[in-house]
């Protein structure tokens, strides 16, 4: 778990770097129409059309920037953390009054559960990616001990799972 992670950082290093190479040249961008309209070279239109130009995507590259960041100090106590925290879900479970459970399902399944009458079944849109990749490691163990061949399964978004910050009180990934 912590290789397929450790992968998954170093990928979104590489990629921030580059949004921050784009921001840098929009920010230049910016810069040099600022330069030319100083000096007269350009009017005030033009000047309010590429600045506005410029400025929605330096926002929209703050954006991509943003889930590119990765926020984790130490990933091998959080991966620890991670591991004790999903151990004690079901005691947690249990013991929690209402709030607590619905605090609890928001974190596994951040889409939230939908319940379709018709067919009396519960779902679930989108599984946490971080808690679907536990849920897959066992399966692959389980496989192992049974001797079928592996599954493949896609690693992606996993990093971004990590930001996740869960209701106070249950467990804080960013130490």
């Amino acid at each position: 778990m912590l290789r397929a992670l450790s992968h998954q950082i170093e990928e979104r290093q590489s990629d921030e770097q580059l949004i921050r190479m784009k921001l840098l040249e929009v920010n230049n961008r910016i810069d040099r129409i600022e330069e030319r309209f100083i000096l007269e070279e350009i009017t005030k239109d033009q000047y309010s059309k590429f600045t506005d130009k410029y400025k929605d995507e330096r926002t929209e590259i703050n954006r991509e920037l943003e889930k590119c960041t990765i926020k984790v100090s130490n990933l091998e106590k959080s991966i620890e953390k991670l591991l004790i925290f999903t151990s004690n879900l079901p005691s947690m479970w249990t013991s929690s009054d209402y709030s607590g459970k619905v605090k609890l399902q928001n974190i596994v399944f951040p889409a939230g559960i939908t319940y379709n009458k018709k067919n009396d079944q519960c779902r679930t849109p989108e599984i946490n990616p971080l808690f679907s990749y536990i849920a897959h490691l066992k399966q692959v163990l389980v496989q192992k001990k049974i001797g079928t061949t592996d599954v493949s399964f896609n690693y992606s978004d996993l990093v971004e799972a990590i930001r996740i910050e869960p209701c106070q009180g249950f467990l804080n990934l960013e130490t």
